[in-house]
């Protein structure tokens, strides 16, 4: 982990072009999986599941897999999509509900199922490399709390500033209202924890760095998976939270870097 005042200077050593304009929100659109598309009002985004309601539609990559058979619900919006090399900053305003309730049913996942916002290589399987996780305590980046439970029902500001790399150029830094709460200098496209238990949608053997990375935001709740029946369970979706799983979201940016 680096300090900010060094982080930032990587960023500018490298010469990184940094802006304080563009066009925030724009290029993005729902994403092909959604059980329930983002709605806008207001300029503010609002990503609210339903329960058992899913995409059924086959992900095409040979496994015969779908959401509805895996028990996910999704509705989330995803940005343009940035090669290797790219100097990026993704960055938004996020609303957790005071309301929200939630106990994760599957001891085995140590992040929860609630994913919040990802990033992961395009055209591949098992190859998501970062994510933002919600949790009855905290929203989380990689097991870094972003903001705490006291702070649901409150606006939140989340900057991720990165150059994607296999070398030693790359630069990850994630600020959360303000405060730096994880930061990688050097290569970040294969992240930690890929290829062990607390990453399990990454496995280092089939990154492939070769594809673009695509950034997702809004609600994912993940089901149990396709083998569902052999465990003798009664549907692959997990319980759904009484208050329901939905947050809302404004000042959606990707692009060039703007000062801190």
């Amino acid at each position: 982990m680096f300090a900010g005042k060094l982080i930032h200077r990587l960023f500018m050593l490298a010469g990184f072009l940094v802006v304080s304009t563009a066009a925030s929100g724009q290029g993005f659109k729902n994403s092909e999986l959604n059980g329930e598309n983002p709605t806008k009002r207001a300029g503010v985004w609002t990503m609210a599941l339903q329960e058992g309601l899913c995409d059924g539609r086959s992900y095409g990559d040979g496994r015969g897999e779908s959401d509805c058979l895996n028990g996910n619900i999704r509705s989330q919006l995803q940005g343009r999509d940035s090669k290797m090399g790219r100097t990026v900053e993704y960055s938004f305003d996020v609303l957790i509900p005071s309301n929200f309730r939630y106990r994760e049913s599957l001891r085995y996942r140590k992040r929860g199922s609630i994913e919040i916002a990802g990033w992961s290589h395009i055209r591949a399987i098992k190859n998501h490399l970062y994510e933002m996780h919600l949790t009855e305590r905290a929203v989380t980046f990689e097991d870094r709390v972003c903001f705490d439970r006291s702070r649901f029902g409150e606006w939140n500001s989340v900057r991720i500033r990165v150059k994607w790399s296999l070398k030693e150029d790359g630069v990850l830094q994630v600020l959360c209202n303000g405060t730096q709460v994880y930061a990688i200098q050097g290569q970040n496209l294969i992240p930690p924890g890929c290829g062990t238990s607390i990453k399990s949608n990454c496995h280092t053997e089939k990154l492939a760095h070769g594809n673009p990375i695509r950034w997702k935001i809004g609600p994912w709740y993940r089901g149990f998976g396709p083998d569902w029946k052999e465990y003798g369970r009664s549907s692959p979706f997990l319980p759904f939270p009484p208050n329901g799983v939905s947050i809302k979201v404004r000042n959606l940016y990707q692009g060039k870097l703007k000062p801190l």
